[in-house]
């Protein structure tokens, strides 16, 4: 069994667990599948918890998709997240790649 199958399994037991979420998004998009991760990370930050690095990810996967305009979306909600979530470093990482997007 793989490592999503297993993930997707611990998913099916108890989906109120959000964590999975944000793993079996990190799986797709590890294995090269953003587009498949989007509706889990969408999942993910729509939960309002602590979740700067589940905007990161979807930054990437729209970056990778070529969505301009969601990867600077993605970036702003994800240093407002950041920030509220009391991790200034991620913020600034996000700024940063917000400027140069």
């Amino acid at each position: 069994m793989s490592r999503l199958d297993s993930l997707m399994e611990l998913h099916a037991q108890d989906p109120a667990d959000t964590d999975l979420l944000f793993m079996i998004a990190s799986e797709h998009a590890s294995e090269g599948r953003p587009a498949e991760a989007i509706p889990w990370l969408v999942r993910y930050v729509e939960q309002g918890r602590d979740v700067g690095a589940g905007w990161a990810l979807l930054a990437d996967c729209h970056e990778e998709l070529g969505d301009a305009a969601a990867l600077r979306a993605a970036l702003e909600r994800g240093i407002d997240a950041a920030l509220r979530g009391g991790h200034p470093t991620l913020a600034g990482t996000l700024r940063q790649r917000l400027e140069e997007a």
